[in-house]
């Protein structure tokens, strides 16, 4: 190809990966990175929320469970269909 056809991408060390937007603050693509970001990391922020409270309830109960076990108050009672 020729120069004309190609323009900086013809010549040799050109950096394809190079970006020509400019997402410095202040400009509309700066601002909508900006936005775009803020709403990851809100996603991010209430995705762990989520998992360490489930977490949280499912090690509150399983400790409960192994006291009450312990105590005598509880007893794990499976169904058996062969002795039905």
């Amino acid at each position: 190809g020729t120069q004309e056809q190609y323009g900086p991408a013809s010549r040799s060390g050109y950096n394809a990966f190079a970006g020509y937007m400019d997402f410095g603050p202040g400009t509309p693509a700066g601002e909508a990175r900006a936005r775009t970001e803020q709403r990851q990391r809100q996603r991010m922020r209430m995705s762990l929320c989520f998992f360490l409270f489930g977490f949280g309830i499912i090690t509150w109960t399983a400790r409960r469970d192994n006291e009450k076990r312990n105590k005598g108050e509880l007893v794990d009672a499976f169904y058996n269909n062969a002795t039905r």
